[in-house]
Formats: C-alpha cells, sequence, structure tokens
C-alpha cells in the first residue's frame, strides 16, 4: 500500500493579504549586467508570491524579468534574500535552504530588516521591490537595532523585577 504525501500546511502571514508589501533591496551580484528596462521592471511591477514558494526559495510570479542579455554564469554562493533570475524571468528570492544560485544571475538582495518580513508571506500575497544603496540598508537596520533596545529599556524601567526574574529562569535552563 503506498502512503499517501504529506499535505502542506498553509501559513499564516501577520501581514493583511490583501495589502502589497514593499521589500527593500540593494544591488545584487549580477545587478549592472540587466538592462534599464529590465531593472524598472523589476522595481514598478509587483509580483505574487506562488504556491511554489517554501524554505529554499519564494518563487514569484509577475510579467517576465528579460535575462536574454545577461552573460552565462558559473554557479557560485548565494546568501539569504538573493533574488535570483533563471531563464523564465520569474524571480525567486532565496531563503534559509537556499543553494547555489545554479548559474542563474542575482539582480538584488532582501535588504537585512526586511528579510523577516519576506519570510513571513505566504502564497498569494503580493510584493513590490524598492532598490536602496547598501547605506540606507545598513540604517534602516541600525534603526530598528536602536528601537527594539529602547523598547527594552522602557520594559525594563516599568518591569524591573518581571525581566530579572525571566532571565533567571532562563539561565537556569542551561545550567
Amino acid at each position: 500500500m503506498i502512503a499517501e504525501p504529506e499535505k502542506r500546511k498553509i501559513a499564516v502571514s501577520s501581514h493583511d493579504t490583501d495589502q502589497t508589501v514593499l521589500i527593500r533591496v540593494t544591488e545584487g551580484t549580477q545587478f549592472a549586467q540587466f538592462e534599464a528596462e529590465t531593472i524598472t521592471a523589476f522595481t514598478n511591477q509587483q509580483f505574487k508570491i506562488s504556491k511554489n514558494a517554501d524554505r529554499m526559495g519564494l518563487r514569484l510570479e509577475g510579467q517576465p524579468l528579460s535575462v536574454a542579455n545577461v552573460p552565462e554564469m558559473l554557479s557560485e554562493a548565494t546568501v539569504a534574500g538573493g533574488i535570483q533570475v533563471p531563464k523564465n524571468g520569474q524571480p525567486i528570492v532565496l531563503m534559509a535552504d537556499r543553494q547555489t544560485t545554479g548559474g542563474y544571475p542575482v539582480i538584488g538582495v532582501v535588504a537585512s530588516v526586511d528579510l523577516p518580513t519576506i519570510a513571513q508571506l505566504v502564497p498569494g500575497q503580493v510584493v513590490r521591490f524598492k532598490m536602496i544603496s547598501l547605506t540606507q540598508s545598513q540604517q534602516a537596520l541600525a534603526d530598528q537595532k536602536a528601537q527594539l533596545k529602547q523598547i527594552k529599556q522602557t520594559f525594563d524601567v516599568l518591569n524591573p523585577k518581571v525581566s530579572r526574574k525571566t532571565a533567571t529562569k532562563i539561565s537556569r535552563l542551561f545550567r
């Protein structure tokens, strides 16, 4: 008797599924090899998260991006959030279980500050990309860290004993 394949569990997104989610990206390693029209198409259109999205990558659906004039390349290492464009022109955002690029050019890389956001999106949700500089990406991450630090300090001032109690309990777990 053949066992039935496991049904995929549908994730629940913390974002309004009817709203387009704006994701900031920096230039990818092959960014300069893409034509200006392709880069404009990448940043001006909305992409839908495909039902084939998984821990390896979020496959996107939209108007295909042209890779006709991008030269063939060797496979190379990748980073979380790298956005590769295979020959079919449908971008793939590489996620936690990603592999090498497989010779596909990388047009952009999701800003570190937006990685948790894009990772929580579910099939059917719509995203749009905004190009930012590396400096802007670093500043956005620094701003987020400062906000989190401020929240922690506010919590510690309001509830110093609760914070200490929790820390003590957690430290006991590691003894």
